[in-house]
């Protein structure tokens, strides 16, 4: 799912694409108003995602990534 460069993309849209079980890829890139903590919540509940893309997003940190991904 590329939702990249996309405007109004909140952690409220990020948490409810937890529920989207078979999301194997999802792109955010660009998107500034992610948090780093509304990311790390959707990674832990996304078990089948098999591609990330956060490009762009300043505000995330790549250690929190690694911390969920090990």
């Amino acid at each position: 799912m590329d939702l990249g460069y996309t405007q109004g993309i909140s952690d409220k849209v990020v948490q409810g694409l937890q529920e989207v079980a078979s999301l194997r890829s999802v792109s955010f890139r660009l998107i500034k108003s992610i948090t780093p903590s509304a990311l790390i919540r959707f990674l832990r509940h996304s078990r089948q995602l098999k591609a990330l893309d956060i490009g762009g997003c300043r505000q995330l940190e790549c250690r929190g990534v690694f911390e969920v991904i090990g």
